[in-house]
């Protein structure tokens, strides 16, 4: 009994990772036709707009632990 679990959760990781792995490759695409400025000034551009992120959600900085605690308390 407790193999056949483990065999069925491998199988589901198994499609998860595949999942996981096809979004990661579709939002690279995505990024490569959304980018039309050089290559070398992408990491740039990645960096001011989590830095806009940070200014808006200034929550989100860190390692998450007050953001967890809110999610856990319902908020």
């Amino acid at each position: 009994m407790r193999r056949s679990g483990f065999a069925l959760l491998s199988i589901v990781a198994g499609m998860v990772d595949i999942g996981f792995t096809r979004v990661l490759y579709r939002v690279e695409d995505v990024c490569d036709w959304v980018w039309r400025g050089p290559e070398w000034l992408r990491p740039a551009a990645g960096g001011i707009l989590l830095g806009v992120l940070l200014l808006t959600l200034p929550q989100m900085y860190g390692v998450g632990y007050p953001v967890l605690q809110k999610a856990a308390q319902g908020g």
